[in-house]
């Protein structure tokens, strides 16, 4: 008998969700049900209360639970007046700066708050409390530098040394404009203690991935490839699906059917509607085919349209009375689809996985949206957006002969954290 030949499986292409208020009971039934709707689910502290059995569940299905310390609320005006934001056991009556976290003993305090949290509730992951930053010499990397070690030492020090830590790197699209400055931040995160980065760029995603924006992420991406850590793009929406299956990033982390662009205001302002704060988001229709996002009254004059329904109506199998199912369990729909777009670029080798994006995926999405926005003029810019990114990947490609020169280590599965101390 010949020798046998273990071919080694396609490294993981992880997705992460962020539930706010009304997603997170649909996904603690998805979990109930025992479905797998993807690797991590991102907790918010202020909503604990609507997601501790999401949190307990997904812990019982393997799927990680990521606490979100709101660091970014945390450091702005903003941000503060924001609900739940003050009850945080972390909140500081003191602005949260610089100066204020030069402090060793302010460092300590702050992150020893984060980690009881984390352990008090078994959750299996943590982003560091970090902030944003505008280049290579914002008094806010160094912080952040120690914020992280600190939270690193303390989770193992209190026996969470199998606690995941994850990095956020919060910058502004403009470093992309600076090579110096992208290879500075790569070079000192070498050294991180955490087991990855989340990458969150103002502004940009699916509304802000223009060609210019889009092709200067992915130089961006490459430059923090020199890190050698993970990328995870934060709100990139799905346009991450195309960044996934270049190998700019490792993972994508969205919300469920919001949060399809990374900026500042999401963070820093108070969202205020007719005078009053705006609670939550009305979860929004994703029309698969055109990988994009309607409203419910969007969704329902669009399939109304002749020839609509035939040719956008949900191939997932999840909808199962057809548009009907589409339009009442939208988020069902969304975390379904979502999820195997992903395990669909996840199946290739990397080195196939640029191709069969284009292929399967965004040409088809883009040939369907010509035809759709001649039925519904409102579509245009939909459709233009994916002939964008399309024109935008096969240029891409063409420069870097099919594939790019790095591409971004896998996200790693278990629960043991790789890089604890």
């Amino acid at each position: 008998m010949g020798n046998v030949i273990a071919l080694s499986a396609p490294p993981r292409a992880a997705l992460y969700l962020r539930p706010g208020r009304l997603a997170s009971a649909q996904l603690r039934d998805i979990l109930a049900a025992h479905r797998r709707p993807c690797d991590g689910i991102v907790i918010d502290p202020t909503l604990w209360s609507r997601q501790s059995d999401l949190a307990s569940l997904a812990n019982s299905s393997e799927v990680e639970t990521i606490l979100d310390p709101r660091s970014l609320e945390l450091a702005s005006d903003g941000g503060r007046e924001r609900t739940g934001i003050a009850a945080l056991p972390w909140y500081t009556s003191t602005l949260q700066t610089p100066a204020y976290f030069a402090d060793a003993a302010n460092r300590h305090e702050f992150v020893s708050d984060i980690a009881a949290f984390v352990l008090e509730r078994k959750l299996t992951a943590v982003l560091a409390p970090t902030h944003f930053t505008q280049g290579d010499d914002d008094p806010w990397l160094g912080v952040d530098d120690a914020l992280t070690a600190d939270l690193r030492r303390i989770l193992d020090r209190r026996g969470g040394e199998n606690v995941r830590l994850y990095r956020p790197l919060y910058i502004h699209s403009s470093i992309a404009r600076r090579p110096a400055d992208v290879k500075s931040i790569a070079v000192r995160l070498q050294g991180s203690a955490a087991d990855a980065i989340w990458l969150g760029v103002h502004p940009f995603g699916s509304t802000h991935a223009g060609p210019l924006a889009l092709r200067r992420y992915i130089e961006l991406c490459l430059g923090l490839h020199l890190a050698g850590l993970p990328l995870v793009g934060v709100h990139t929406g799905t346009v991450g699906l195309l960044l996934l299956a270049m190998g700019a990033i490792s993972g994508i982390e969205s919300g469920v059917t919001d949060l399809e662009s990374f900026s500042l205001a999401q963070f820093q302002d108070m969202p205020v509607r007719d005078g009053r704060p705006v609670i939550g988001s009305t979860p929004r229709v994703y029309i698969q085919s055109l990988g994009a996002f309607m409203t419910k009254k969007q969704a329902q004059a669009f399939y109304s349209v002749r020839g609509m329904t035939a040719q956008h109506i949900c191939q997932m199998g999840c909808c199962r009375r057809g548009v009907e199912d589409t339009l009442t369990w939208t988020i069902n729909h969304f975390v379904t689809c979502r999820r195997q777009e992903v395990n669909r670029i996840a199946s290739a080798p990397t080195h196939m996985r640029p191709r069969l994006y284009l292929d399967e995926m965004l040409r088809p999405a883009s040939d369907r949206a010509v035809a759709a926005s001649r039925a519904v003029s409102s579509l245009g810019p939909i459709r233009k957006r994916l002939d964008d990114w399309r024109q935008t990947m096969a240029g891409v490609l063409d420069q870097h002969h099919g594939l790019l020169p790095t591409i971004s280590p896998a996200v790693p599965t278990g629960r043991r954290s790789t890089r604890a101390s």
